[in-house]
Order: structure tokens, then sequence, then C-alpha cells
């Protein structure tokens, strides 16, 4: 089976690649509302986990600019 790439010059973004990172957004995004509902007091485990979330939904949308831009 062979995996659909997206060609931007010499930038390849395979699908699988996308669909690895939205489903470890979707984790980060799940264990900061874990936290927020059992833990809101502990700020410095909110923080921590929100910081990972913003990275890669930033490294997402970087992979993804690049990736339809032609």
């Amino acid at each position: 089976m062979q995996e659909e790439v997206v060609i931007t010059g010499d930038a390849k973004m395979d699908i699988k690649k996308w669909g690895v990172l939205l489903v470890e957004i979707e984790r980060e995004r799940r264990k900061m509302y874990e936290i927020t509902r059992h833990e809101p007091q502990n700020v410095k485990k909110l923080l921590k986990v929100s910081q990972k979330l913003d990275k890669l939904i930033n490294q997402y949308q970087k992979e993804k600019i690049s990736s339809t831009a032609l």
C-alpha cells in the first residue's frame, strides 16, 4: 500500500504524519481537559501540557501550510 504524499518543491508531507500529529494534538487536549477538571489548582502541570499542545498545533499548521503552498 502506497502512502499519499503532498509535494511542494522539495518539501514532502505525508498524510500519515498529519494523522499522527492530529492524534497527538487530541491526546494533549484531553490531558489538559482532565487536569482542568480534576486538578485545577495544578497550574504548573496545566501550563506544561498547554505549551506542548501549542507546539503540536503550530507544527501541524506549519506542515499543512508548507505542503499546500504552490
